[in-house]
């Protein structure tokens, strides 16, 4: 039987949020805390959500069963695609983009909460646990760090987010 790698992707996933969430946090008082948390989306937007776009496209385009009814594209929201340039705005501070980027976040934080959900009920068989420990505290840290950089927390100023 193979090594259970669980505590690895635990263990990343909850590093990557927990340096997301503080480049946000600091981002509020220095920029390049700032451009780093942006920059830092901008990639994981584009690799999360590429992974995303391939599993919707698969899905909807070609008779594989593999990609049918495949969980994982709760995980890999496609529309995280648009953080390449939310990112980006976000990192040299235009505020449309602070905001998008934690309305995006946010959304994709609740499908992979909804991923975790499906393990409640019967009919979901896919083995995703690894994915779901990996990706749900790197969301939950992209969304606590583009609420900070987005001045959304109780006691920062809309305008000192800058």
């Amino acid at each position: 039987e193979p090594p259970s790698r669980l505590p690895a992707f635990l263990g990343v996933g909850l590093g990557l949020g927990l340096i997301l969430s503080l480049l946000g946090r600091l981002g509020t008082r220095f920029r390049a805390a700032r451009f780093a948390f942006g920059l830092l989306v901008s990639v994981m937007g584009l690799l999360l959500g590429f992974v995303g776009c391939f599993l919707v496209g698969a899905w909807a385009l070609t008779p594989h069963a593999v990609v049918y009814r495949n969980e994982n594209v709760l995980l890999f929201a496609p529309f995280a695609i648009a953080l390449v340039v939310l990112g980006i705005g976000a990192a040299i501070g235009r505020p449309g983009a602070r905001r998008k980027t934690y309305l995006v976040a946010a959304c994709a934080l609740g499908l992979a909460i909804a991923a975790c959900g499906l393990k409640l009920f019967p009919w979901s068989r896919q083995e995703n646990g690894a994915l779901i420990l990996l990706l749900l505290p790197t969301w939950l840290g992209i969304t606590i760090g583009a609420r900070a950089i987005a001045g959304l927390e109780a006691g920062v100023p809309a305008g000192r987010a800058g």
